[in-house]
């Protein structure tokens, strides 16, 4: 009896320690589980944050090229407005010069 008792003991504490063992294997694997998601979850916000940046940094950069293109354009057609007025004044000047000319050159043929 003792013998079988005994052996019903060792059995039951087999058993026992293999659930034991089988339950920590679960938890542990589940924890292992749990971590790597949770690493895998902040990778891929890791990523997203670089790529929204990325993304504003190309949209910034695209936004301040469009500026400077415009502020070019802008400027050619402030300078070209200026030629054109420098030119306009010119010839004003100029035609001006040329009817004084003529006009003395008029009067001094008239005094003849």
């Amino acid at each position: 009896g003792d013998q079988t008792a005994e052996l019903m003991a060792d059995k039951f504490r087999a058993a026992a320690e293999a659930d034991l063992v089988s339950r920590c294997i679960a938890a542990w694997s589940q924890e292992r589980l749990a971590s790597r998601s949770e690493k895998m979850a902040a990778q891929a916000k890791a990523d997203h944050a670089k790529e929204l940046r990325d993304l504003q940094a190309r949209t910034r950069a695209k936004g301040d090229e469009t500026a400077e293109l415009m502020a070019k354009r802008f400027r050619a057609a402030r300078d070209s407005e200026l030629v054109a007025h420098c030119l306009a004044l010119w010839s004003k000047v100029a035609r001006e010069e040329r009817t004084k000319a003529e006009l003395e050159q008029l009067r001094t043929e008239a005094r003849k």
